[in-house]
């Protein structure tokens, strides 16, 4: 039997901001991806954390283009905010804008959810075509230019994996190869980066070459089904996931404390790298607030 307490942790929201999405015309995966972003920014009582698509459809059990859509909406209806929208390759970090005043309250509905809620199958309108910008119709020049061939207005890194491929491996794949191009091109509308593809070269060139298991270093592997364990499994993201995960655990005990508050201890020591707490040079007003918060 369930027994949720205050004191395992909890998200300290305003009502007049749940009363405003309350009022918005939202659908259920805006509100599931709302609800990732209040757990872990004030849930943590951070203003804004890194989140990525797979890990907010994994949270809230839906698919990545489904929260990419309302991920997008939200942005558009100034909900949310993408600090980093500006940078490449990187996990976008979320934060909620505050100003409720702001936020658009007539925005259209947009269905962002895989089926409508009916669960009926409607005829899918078609989407106007709209003109390449002048930076992407540079860029699909310079492909075509570079290795003469004619490229979708969509343009997947095709040649620069492989070619990253190849000079790791000392193979000679062709990325022109179509299943080479659907494996990618999958991985690609599933959310991942050219980092990501990189990040599975180097770790399994690092781990499979040499052995039995060095035939294997081929596109239809690497970017197949298991590219995301294969990316998991790589020795910086696991080092990067314990070091976030750590750091969550260590924030969780000390939730209670103001998020500044939280940093200078961290900071001064106070508050160690494990966790733990060293009051040697704490002074009273500090100790006091410790032991408020319950961590003493």
């Amino acid at each position: 039997m369930a027994s949720p307490q205050l004191e395992d942790g909890y998200t300290r929201i305003s009502n007049q901001i749940i009363e405003a999405i309350g009022s918005m015309d939202l659908n259920a995966a805006e509100y599931k991806v709302l609800l990732c972003v209040f757990r872990y920014t004030y849930g943590f009582n951070r203003k804004s954390h890194t989140l990525s698509a797979s890990f907010i459809a994994r949270w809230g059990n839906c698919s990545i283009r489904t929260v990419k859509r309302a991920l997008k909406r939200l942005e558009e209806l100034k909900v949310i905010e993408i600090l980093n929208s500006g940078c490449r390759g990187v996990t976008s970090e979320i934060a909620l804008n505050k100003d409720f005043d702001t936020w658009d309250m007539s925005g259209d509905k947009n269905d962002t959810s895989d089926k409508n809620d009916t669960g009926v199958v409607t005829e899918m309108t078609p989407e106007l075509v709209t003109e390449m910008s002048p930076k992407k119709r540079k860029k699909k020049e310079k492909y075509k230019e570079k290795y003469n061939v004619e490229l979708s207005s969509t343009i997947y890194p095709f040649p620069d994996i492989i070619e990253y491929l190849n000079e790791k491996t000392g193979k000679s794949f062709r990325w022109q190869t179509k299943t080479t191009q659907r494996h990618i091109r999958a991985r690609c509308e599933e959310g991942y980066s050219l980092e990501d593809f990189r990040r599975v070269i180097d770790s399994k060139v690092s781990e499979w070459k040499g052995s039995e298991w060095e035939k294997y270093l081929r596109p239809e592997t690497l970017f197949g089904t298991k590219f995301e364990s294969y990316l998991n499994s790589s020795p910086k993201r696991q080092q990067e996931q314990e070091e976030v995960r750590a750091e969550e655990s260590i924030f969780e005990r000390f939730c209670r404390l103001p998020e500044e508050t939280f940093r200078e201890f961290r900071k001064l020591g106070i508050i160690t790298a494990d966790g733990g707490v060293d009051c040697e040079y704490a002074s009273m007003e500090q100790i006091r607030l410790l032991q408020e918060s319950g961590a003493l």
